[in-house]
């Protein structure tokens, strides 16, 4: 055989593998999307009543029982909602990028040429244990670990000593796991004068107590707590209330746009954190203005499913819906920057904090979450994010 024929036929080969592979990705991403559907179903369809042909019939277009509860999908406009379908398989959009972006610590580290916009990183959490960032550097943000000796030795230092000396400086700091999302396992530790002790998420902690939890805590991230606006204080003091704003990329323009935005903002059901699994509000803004446009707590989880609509905050009794976010343009343009320096990061959830200065990142996630964001208006309407799922074959 001459190498010409050689050389078609291993041509020939890896298109045959490439298919292959490909159609096997596909065919898994659909096994996964379907169990997703079926495990949702089976957490939430007891919270919606309704009549097993129409859940079949929600089943046949991509939805789960909840969706009955939450929009009013008929056969006219169903193609206008991202159904869960959809949604799950929309989860493999920045594949091989995924695991870099959800993982909070390689996230912060590629983010840094925006480091204006980041909290501070202290070090890494494990088994009792902090390894300062960054270990290599003869200065810390502690200055109290700036012995000459200590830095010369070692590169760890034991968490409650570490964390005693950050709260000399810092009103509190913060401690999350590098994987995971909702705000689950996230600690939020003040030095606590009354009881000489800690006070975490706000409950009371004796140093025997933080003790325990330091040494269970694996995988964990030591950062500024962040002090959020006057604004967003207003709204609810007892959490940080962060802006979740999703980009998309345009691939005929080759640019990115914002898609879809809202506002969290914490309850005392929620607090200290703002997730709306938690029982936080969402309050939806207009892109091009930063207006509120709604506020409402959105039960999709779990029973009850349905959504509650607010006009203040139950609470305080702020105002949400009709008020403007501060600096709201700023923001957009920050945000459209960055996804602009991250073409590999074509599909983002940005948790974006207010404050007096500017905003601040505090997280990516690669899996925005879409499927609240169409309470008040169905995201396939409009034509550059039809585009996008469509380039990605989600829909």
């Amino acid at each position: 055989m001459s190498s010409e024929s050689t050389s078609l036929a291993t041509r020939a080969i890896k298109r045959s593998f490439h298919g292959v592979k490909s159609a096997y990705q596909s065919l898994s991403t659909r096994i996964n999307a379907t169990l997703a559907m079926a495990k949702i179903e089976l957490k939430t369809g007891r919270g919606v009543s309704i009549p097993m042909s129409r859940r079949l019939w929600l089943w046949r277009r991509g939805f789960t029982s909840r969706f009955d509860g939450l929009f009013d999908v008929t056969e006219e406009n169903y193609d206008q909602y991202l159904s869960d379908y959809q949604e799950f398989r929309s989860y493999d959009i920045n594949e091989p990028w995924k695991d870099e972006m959800d993982n909070k610590l390689t996230a912060h580290l590629l983010m840094l040429p925006f480091e204006e916009h980041l909290p501070t990183l202290f070090g890494v959490l494990e088994g009792g244990e902090v390894r300062r960032h960054p270990a290599y550097e003869g200065e810390s943000e502690t200055p109290a670990l700036d012995d000459a000796e200590t830095i010369e030795h070692f590169e760890r230092y034991d968490a409650r000593t570490y964390v005693d000396t950050l709260l000399e400086e810092e009103e509190a700091v913060v401690l999350k796991p590098l994987l995971g999302s909702g705000g689950l396992g996230v600690y939020v530790v003040r030095a606590d004068d009354t009881s000489n002790g800690y006070s975490i998420n706000g409950s009371t902690y004796t140093e025997e107590r933080f003790d325990s939890l330091l040494d269970d805590l694996e995988m964990y991230m030591v950062t500024e707590f962040s002090e959020q606006s006057a604004f967003l204080d207003e709204l609810f003091p007892g959490s940080a209330n962060t802006i979740r704003v999703v980009t998309m990329w345009d691939y005929e323009a080759d640019e990115p746009f914002i898609a879809w935005a809202h506002l969290r903002v914490g309850t005392e059901e929620s607090a200290p954190l703002d997730n709306l699994s938690q029982g936080g509000i969402q309050a939806g803004i207009d892109i091009d203005t930063g207006e509120m446009r709604y506020a409402a707590k959105i039960g999709d989880k779990s029973p009850p499913i349905g959504v509650d609509w607010y006009d203040e905050h139950p609470t305080t009794g702020a105002r949400l819906a009709g008020r403007t976010v501060p600096n709201w343009e700023a923001v957009a343009d920050g945000i459209t920057e960055m996804a602009e320096a991250y073409p590999q990061f074509p599909y983002v959830g940005w948790d974006v904090l207010l404050t007096d200065d500017g905003f601040e990142i505090l997280e990516l996630n690669s899996s925005p979450g879409m499927i609240n964001t169409q309470i008040e208006s169905k995201v396939l309407d409009e034509p550059r994010v039809r585009r996008f799922y469509e380039h990605h074959d989600v829909l």
